[in-house]
């Protein structure tokens, strides 16, 4: 998990074309694009466009959940479908019976490692 979360990271930090609405897209929505990580990304294929869906973490441990259309090819945003604070439903443990660490405590761990000097954790650097 720790991997698909540094990855997601990565994409955003790299400026992937497929993540080029999400600044923005923060920015309207009142929250730093350059104060947080993309902790999960992905998209499904629709009718008119493909739906992404994605977590953010801001540096404040705040999460948010985004789904949204973007246009095939250019990935330019369609319609916002959801932006919520999840941070209140976000499993935060290091010891869960049977899982071990949850998304959320691997996700603050990643976020606190590109917060400190330990960035190559992800093989990331800060902005």
């Amino acid at each position: 998990m720790q991997a698909s979360i540094c990855e997601s990271a990565r994409r955003y930090r790299a400026a992937d074309p497929l993540l080029c609405w999400l600044p923005q897209l923060l920015l309207e929505a009142s929250l730093d694009p350059t104060a947080g990580i993309l902790v999960a990304f992905n998209t499904v294929p629709e009718q008119g466009g493909e739906l992404a869906y994605a977590t953010w973490l801001t540096y404040t441990g705040q999460f948010y959940a985004i789904e949204a259309l973007l246009e095939y090819g250019s990935h330019r945003l369609l319609l916002l479908e959801r932006l919520a604070d999840l941070s209140s439903a976000v499993e935060i443990s290091s010891h869960r019976p049977g899982i071990g660490k949850t998304f959320g405590a691997i996700a603050l761990e990643v976020l606190a490692a590109l917060q400190g000097t330990n960035t190559a954790q992800c093989g990331l650097k800060e902005r």
